[in-house]
C-alpha cells in the first residue's frame, strides 16, 4: 500500500478521473439517439404495448377511414335501439281544405329518445340532435277516397326532400307514405305537409297518420 501511495500523484489521480469522464460519456452517447431516429424498422413487430403510448395519441386522423369494426368499440359506444337518437310522432284528426297545405302536427310521441319532439312548441317538428345521416318516414291515412292527396317532407319549411300523390280510389280511401334519407345538421327539423284537392281530413285509424325519424350515422 505504502508502495502504491508512494507512486500517486496529481497527474495521475487527474488521469484516472479523465478515464471514468470519458468511458461515462461514451457509454451515455451509445444509448442516446437524434431526434426521430427511431423507425419503424426499428422496433420489433408486437413491442410496442397500451402503456407506450401518450394519452390521446391516437386521434381520427391516425386511423384508416372505415378501418374500425363494430368490435372495436367499447360496448354501448355505437349505442343501440333504446338510444340512438329517433322519434316517432302521430297526427289526430285534422281537416284538409282543397288547395291549402297543411303541415300536420303531431300531438301523441310513440317515442323519442333524444328530445326531438315537443307536444307543446311546434308540435309538427322532429328535431335532429346531432348531425349525421337520418332515414326519415312519414304516412297519412285519408277519410275520403274522393279526389288527390298529397303528401311532402320538408326540411326546416323551405326544403322538399319527398313527396307522394296519392289519387282517387274507387272502394278505399288511399294512404300516402313516404320516406328518404337525408343528410341533417343539428337543429335541423322535419316536417309532413298535406295537400288535397277536395274537402277531407286525415284519419287516425291503426296509427298510419305519422311521422318517424332516426338517425343511422355520421
Amino acid at each position: 500500500m505504502a508502495r502504491l501511495t508512494s507512486r500517486l500523484s496529481y497527474a495521475n489521480v487527474v488521469a484516472t478521473i479523465a478515464l471514468f469522464v470519458a468511458l461515462g460519456g461514451s457509454g451515455y452517447a451509445a444509448v442516446t439517439l437524434s431526434k426521430n431516429s427511431v423507425t419503424s424498422k426499428s422496433i420489433k413487430n408486437g413491442q410496442v404495448k397500451t402503456a407506450d403510448l401518450a394519452k390521446n395519441a391516437v386521434t381520427s386522423a391516425k386511423i384508416k377511414d372505415f378501418s374500425l369494426l363494430p368490435k372495436d368499440f367499447k360496448s354501448g359506444v355505437l349505442g343501440d335501439a333504446a338510444t340512438m337518437p329517433m322519434a316517432r310522432i302521430l297526427f289526430p284528426a285534422t281537416a284538409i281544405f282543397p288547395s291549402t297545405l297543411i303541415t300536420l302536427e303531431g300531438t301523441t310521441e310513440v317515442a323519442d329518445t333524444a328530445n326531438m319532439h315537443s307536444d307543446t312548441t311546434n308540435p309538427s317538428r322532429i328535431t335532429a340532435p346531432v348531425a349525421g345521416t337520418y332515414i326519415i318516414s312519414a304516412s297519412v291515412r285519408w277519410n275520403s277516397a274522393a279526389g288527390d292527396h298529397l303528401l311532402d317532407i320538408e326540411k326546416n319549411a323551405t326544403t322538399f326532400l319527398a313527396g307522394n300523390v296519392a289519387g282517387a280510389t274507387a272502394f278505399f280511401p288511399p294512404i300516402n307514405s313516404v320516406t328518404t334519407v337525408a343528410q341533417l345538421a343539428a337543429g335541423d327539423y322535419v316536417e309532413a305537409v298535406v295537400e288535397a284537392s277536395q274537402n277531407t281530413s286525415t284519419s287516425t285509424s291503426g296509427e298510419v297518420s305519422n311521422l318517424s325519424m332516426a338517425f343511422t350515422g355520421p
